[in-house]
């Protein structure tokens, strides 16, 4: 996921009007007392970048798969850990030098 998050950001930095990205990322680690993950302390890091769009809290019913047999679909069950959206806009945006 830290790489993805990493290669949108060069690509916003190159075309900085009209690229916009929305992700999915699981809040890791920060509830068992250790450092952040490290593709959630680089959203940290940027928060006029990342805009949290919505939240779920751990225990929340949010994935589903293909069903094995039969069609449908099939719970996985709560999530074991809060998840977020972040959104980063069309717009410009200063990114870090290093991106």
């Amino acid at each position: 996921m830290y790489d993805i998050i990493v290669n949108f950001l060069r690509c916003k930095k190159r075309q900085q009007m009209g690229t916009s990205g929305t992700f999915l990322v699981p809040v890791w680690g920060q509830d068992r007392g250790r450092a952040p993950d490290p593709t959630w302390a680089l959203i940290l890091s940027m928060p006029e970048v990342f805009k949290v769009v919505r939240e779920w809290r751990k225990g929340t019913h949010l994935f589903t798969a293909p069903a094995l047999k039969g069609g449908g679909r099939s719970e996985w069950g709560p999530t074991r850990w809060n998840v977020l959206v972040v959104r980063v806009g069309p717009e410009p945006v200063t990114l870090p030098a290093w991106v």
